[in-house]
Parts: structure tokens; C-alpha cells; sequence
């Protein structure tokens, strides 16, 4: 093609506006427009450069009569042109806010300096449906970290460091959007190269307890919005987790050992410790506590045999979740993943809730259930405040090691029989987890079943004893509805069979 580009000055209109009539030969800010000439079919072809961002559905319009000039001869238009913008991104925020939901912005590169000039532009056209933002996933607590981890794992993506998000996120963040949310989702405690010191070898749960407090110093303690839309948050995968296990080969008489990698049902002997050293810290600071729900199956490969895989496709593997982070404060969830992952890089598939095509898996539906039942205590729960939790073992516990962590990390992670306010005593068949809340001198307890359900495929008999209580209100979900009843307590005793999965919340009411 002959085609040649031109430029003219820019038309006579402002951007922002609904709609624009363009005179070509009139002084604008606009920047500039490009006049593409096809000689061999004698077409002319327009398109606008703008020097700031337009808003989906925005309208320009090309009058009939518009003479455009092209090697000293003028074409005129013999019919008015109308164009319409199109942005995707916009559009998106768009479609969040008219279906009434929160709009949150993702730093995707995990990089300080993401919102820049251009970015926080193309953000001022939608500025006020904007909630808030996820500013960055698992930061490093130093820049020495930082450097040894991103040297060690040769990663040019690799998060970014307290001290930059101070300088960089935070004052941005200050400037633009304070009134909004800010959140950061940090690594769990088995990712000992974020926290502690440069070569640490090992799971601290004190140094991670110490990550949380320079978050909250260094970060949080700078940032200007409310306390409750500040998050503490975490993620910590219960489903799939694995163990390194020495393997012994015998081949030609001599026996080779190696470590490999294997996947066990059961719980994480991390997941309670994990997420109670964060809660207390959000409780700590009148923060909203945050918590990642692991909605994916975690299939773990070496070259192409599969070393081991947990399947999550159940609605009470994620209402277990759910309900556990209830029992510990939780207010707030965020999902990974929702569409399935392949990450070629490190021969690890995630299959979430949307299959690599888009399309519906067998989780979905779980999904859907388990929010859907879980979300309904809402109404009731969010009137409380969290106090602390305690953990009743059954005698036979299939998560000893994991119960026991809690309770010896020399935190004061966990409630005793003393410190629960009315709750004298819990026990149970399987293990349990019992939150406190209160709302004035009014206790409130969220238990939830503390056992992999398909590890513990049978309901869990709890038994509570209150002091001086005659009577308590037991909430359940029922499909999707919280549904509540009035029991008499038998010498301030209640039982109740908790499924797989299960919860309920309950308020016992003292005899005076």
C-alpha cells in the first residue's frame, strides 16, 4: 500500500465530555490526529491520538462538510462520522458498580511503583466507584530479603519490600484514594525467606508474629483511611499441603536416599497458628482481618509423574475453611483461584472454579453453596466483636501436631477455660474450634468443625458448658438462609451435631 500518515491539529473539545464535534483546523489540547492515505484505493483513513484517556462509550463526532487535507488536496466529508470509544478496562468498573458491587484495583506486577501517572489517569475517570485497592501479594519484610530471594530464585518478578511500598504505594495511595480501602495479602508462615533473617531455614512463629508488627509500624501506621479499612491479611492453604520424606532406593545393592515430595489428606499442621498470629494482630489494632480461601486443586508434579494431588470439589471443603476463619475473627475473604492456572514454568496446574476454557467445574457449584450458607451469618456475626478462640481435641485428634503448634507457640494464640468468658468447658467427638465474641457484657460463640472432611466424613457431637446460663439461641444455615431457635440448656449444657464443613453460632443467655 501507498499509504502515507498525517498530522493536523487537534479538533475544537475537551475530553470527559458525552459528546464532541471534531473541527480539524481549530486549536484543542487533544494532541494530535493521524490521517492514513491509501493511494490505490483512494481511502482515507482517520483515526484520533489522544493526549489524555477517554471513557467507555464516549462519542466523538466528524461533521459532514469536514474538508481533511492531504498533500494540498482537500477531501470533504460527505457524511457526518460518529465514533465510539471503547475501553475494556473502564468498562470493567463500569459493570462491577451497576451490579452493586465493590470495585477493588490489583497491582498486578506486585511492584511498587505500578500506579503511575498514566494508570492513576485512566483510575480518575471512574475515581468515585473505586472501594479499594489490593496493593500488593506476599511483600518481603526488607529490601535484603527482597535481594537475597529475587538473586536466589533468579526472578524478575519477584514482590516487592516494606520499605518501597512505604515510600512509593503508600504515598500514592495517600494522594489519591485515602478514604479507601488498602489492602496487601501477605506470604504464610511456611514462606520463611519474606520474614526473619537472610537464610532462615525454618518455619518462627515468632519472627512471623514480628512481620505483622513491622507491617503495621511501617506501613499501615502511615496510611490515611480508617483503621477498618486498613486489612491484615494472609494466605495459608489447608488442602494439599505437602511433606519431604526420605525415599530409599536400592539399585545394584547400593541404596540411594532422596527426598521427595507427598501429599497428605488432613490439615496443615501450620493452618491454625498461621491464621491466629494475623488475627490477633488485626484484633490488636481494630483492623479488618483478612483471610485466602484455597479454592483450587493442588497438583504437584516432578517432570511427568504426579507426586500427589488433593482434589477439592466439595462445598464443606470450603465452608470448613470459611467457618474456621470465622471461629478466628475473620471478616473478610478473598479467593485463589477463581479461573485455572498453568504455570509451565514450574509444571504446576491449579484448577479452580473456572476450567483453563472458561467453563464451569465441579467445584463451582460447591463454591457457590458454601458462600452462600457461610455469608448468611453475616447479619449476626458482624454485630460482635471477636475476642480470641479456643480449640477442644478429641481424644482421638487427627490434628494433634497442628493443635498442638497453637497452643505451645508462645504467642497466647488460644483462650483457656478461664479467659472464654461463660464458657466453662467445651469437649467434643472430633476437634473443634470455638470463637469468642462479645457485643457489650453479651458472649457469642462461632464453633466450627476442625477436621478435613474427607478425612472426617461424620458429623462432629459438641458439647458446650456455660456458667449460669439457662437458655442460648442456636443459629444455623439452612440452604442459604440463617435460621435461628431458642433451646433450654440442661445445667448450662448444649449439644449440637456439627457436619463436615459445619458451624453454627450460638448466644447463651445468662439466668439473671
Amino acid at each position: 500500500s501507498n499509504a502515507k500518515c498525517y498530522e493536523t491539529s487537534g479538533g475544537a473539545f475537551s475530553l470527559g465530555q458525552y459528546e464532541h464535534e471534531l473541527d480539524m483546523y481549530s486549536d484543542s489540547e487533544v494532541w494530535y490526529f493521524q490521517l492514513s492515505y491509501d493511494a490505490n484505493s483512494n481511502m482515507v483513513y482517520f483515526n484520533p491520538v489522544f493526549k489524555t484517556y477517554c471513557d467507555n462509550g464516549d462519542k466523538y463526532i466528524l461533521k459532514a462538510g469536514t474538508k481533511l487535507n492531504i498533500d494540498g488536496v482537500y477531501y470533504v466529508l460527505d457524511r457526518t462520522y460518529t465514533f465510539t470509544m471503547k475501553n475494556e478496562y473502564l468498562a470493567s468498573i463500569q459493570n462491577l458498580d451497576n451490579a452493586g458491587l465493590n470495585v477493588w484495583i490489583r497491582n498486578y506486577s506486585n511492584q511498587a511503583g505500578y500506579f503511575t501517572d498514566y494508570l492513576t489517569n485512566i483510575l480518575e475517570l471512574h475515581k468515585d466507584k473505586i472501594d479499594g485497592f489490593y496493593m500488593m501479594d506476599e511483600p518481603f519484610a526488607n529490601a535484603d530479603l527482597y535481594k537475597y530471594s529475587k538473586e536466589k530464585y533468579n526472578s524478575s518478578e519477584i514482590t516487592d519490600s516494606f520499605e518501597n511500598i512505604s515510600s512509593n504505594l503508600v504515598q500514592w495511595f495517600n494522594t489519591n484514594y485515602e478514604d479507601t480501602y488498602f489492602h496487601i495479602n501477605h506470604a504464610p508462615m511456611s514462606s520463611y525467606n519474606h520474614y526473619g533473617e537472610k537464610g532462615d531455614t525454618e518455619v518462627n512463629a515468632t519472627k512471623y508474629a514480628e512481620y505483622f508488627d513491622a507491617y503495621v509500624e511501617n506501613i499501615l501506621s502511615q496510611v490515611s483511611t480508617s483503621d477498618k479499612k486498613k486489612t491484615i491479611g494472609y494466605d495459608c492453604y489447608p488442602f494439599g499441603y505437602t511433606i519431604t520424606k526420605e525415599n530409599k532406593i536400592p539399585i545394584l545393592g547400593i541404596t540411594i536416599s532422596t527426598d521427595v515430595s507427598a501429599v497428605t489428606n488432613g490439615i496443615s499442621p501450620d493452618y491454625l497458628t498461621n491464621m491466629l498470629i494475623p488475627a490477633h494482630k488485626a484484633k490488636d489494632n481494630n483492623m479488618t482481618f483478612s483471610t485466602c480461601i484455597q479454592t483450587f486443586d493442588n497438583v504437584l508434579k516432578n517432570g511427568n509423574s504426579v507426586l500427589g494431588t488433593r482434589e477439592i470439589t466439595t462445598a464443606a471443603e470450603v465452608s470448613f475453611q470459611l467457618y474456621t476463619a470465622m471461629a478466628c475473627g475473620a471478616d473478610m475473604f478473598e479467593y485463589f483461584t477463581y479461573n485455572s492456572l498453568e504455570d509451565t514454568v514450574n509444571n504446576v496446574t491449579f484448577n479452580g472454579i473456572i476450567d483453563l476454557n472458561g467453563d464451569k467445574t465441579e467445584l463451582y457449584d460447591g463454591v457457590k453453596e458454601a458462600n452462600t450458607n457461610a455469608f448468611s451469618f453475616a447479619d449476626v456475626i458482624n454485630v460482635f466483636d471477636w475476642q480470641g478462640a479456643q480449640v477442644s481435641n478429641a481424644r482421638t485428634s487427627k490434628n494433634a501436631t497442628g493443635i498442638s503448634t497453637a497452643k505451645n507457640a508462645s504467642l497466647g494464640l488460644l483462650l483457656d477455660d478461664s479467659s472464654n468468658g461463660v464458657l466453662s468447658s467445651v469437649s467434643s467427638d472430633d476437634d473443634a474450634v470455638v470463637g469468642y465474641y462479645t457485643k457489650g457484657t453479651q458472649a457469642g460463640y462461632m464453633v466450627a468443625n476442625y477436621n478435613d472432611p474427607k478425612q472426617v466424613t461424620t458429623g462432629n457431637s459438641v458439647t458446650l458448658n456455660f456458667t449460669d446460663c439457662t437458655r442460648a439461641r442456636v443459629y444455623t444455615a439452612v440452604d442459604g438462609k440463617l435460621t435461628s431457635k431458642v433451646v433450654t440448656l440442661t445445667n448450662g449444657s448444649y449439644t449440637h451435631e456439627v457436619a463436615p464443613g459445619g458451624g453454627f453460632f450460638i448466644i447463651p443467655v445468662n439466668a439473671q
